[in-house]
């Protein structure tokens, strides 16, 4: 329960500091915006723990003591993604920093695997879209 009221605690004071217009206005808008509260952080914290393997948002909800509509609207509002995009995001990072260091005959298939990745073709298309190559590429550099 702790979370929960520490998340409570952080609405009230935003609330507080952010409805009424003063001369610190612009910087806690900005400040708030740059920030996720600490609950949302170890949801990410845990995500980073577990990035190779499952991660069940229901585990992660009763873990945090945190609701799943919670998980996912925070991470929409603080990192622009919703968790399942933030965690095939984190994955691709490792693949690629694991492809980049990796010899040539190194399979893509099984690093991507090994990070969680099941449907290659799938894997293939988030890869190129967030690094602009196909990931035999990456290895051939």
């Amino acid at each position: 329960m702790p979370i929960v009221a520490e998340s409570l605690s952080h609405a009230l004071m935003s609330g507080f500091l952010l409805a009424p217009r003063h001369q610190f206005s612009e910087q806690l808008h900005s400040a708030e915006a740059a920030a996720p509260p600490a609950s949302i952080q170890l949801v990410r914290d845990r995500i980073a723990e577990r990035l190779s393997g499952p991660i069940p948002l229901t585990e992660l909800a009763a873990e945090t003591g945190l609701g799943v509509r919670t998980i996912q609207r925070g991470f929409v509002e603080y990192f622009g993604v919703t968790p399942s995009e933030y965690i095939r995001n984190a994955r691709l990072r490792r693949v690629h920093a694991e492809l980049l260091a990796s010899p040539a005959t190194t399979l893509v298939a099984e690093v991507a695997s090994r990070w969680g990745f099941g449907h290659l073709g799938r894997f293939s298309a988030h890869y190129r879209r967030m690094f602009g190559i196909f990931p035999s590429e990456t290895l051939r550099r």
